[in-house]
């Protein structure tokens, strides 16, 4: 099981006052980098995705859990595939999970 786990001052597990910017594309390529951004204007670097991924889905499953959705990776060796890869990031225990693998990568 994959684990990340990263600290930061806020209500825990609640969605209040903020949204979470997980992946995507930099100048670089697909990143794993993640941000809190507050709705009063300020920003917060977040914990890193397990993996570097664009093109991904995000669900609000719970009031303290996100999944995150198979999109573009570099798993496998490949230079782009899209995974069937899943994950959950729990905001009470601020660690992302590896969660079940969809049956096509998306």
């Amino acid at each position: 099981m994959l684990k990340s786990k990263f600290k930061i001052t806020r209500k825990k597990g609640c969605f209040c006052n903020w949204y979470l910017i997980l992946g995507g594309y930099g100048f670089e390529g697909k990143t794993s980098t993640t941000e809190f951004v507050y709705e009063n204007g300020t920003s917060a670097i977040g914990p890193n995705l397990p993996v570097p991924v664009g093109y991904h889905c995000m669900v609000k499953l719970s009031e303290t859990k996100i999944m995150i959705i198979g999109g573009a990776s570099e798993l496998g060796g490949a230079s782009t595939s899209y995974g069937a890869n899943t994950y959950t990031y729990d905001t009470e225990t601020q660690e992302f999970t590896t969660g079940p693998s969809l049956i096509y990568g998306r």
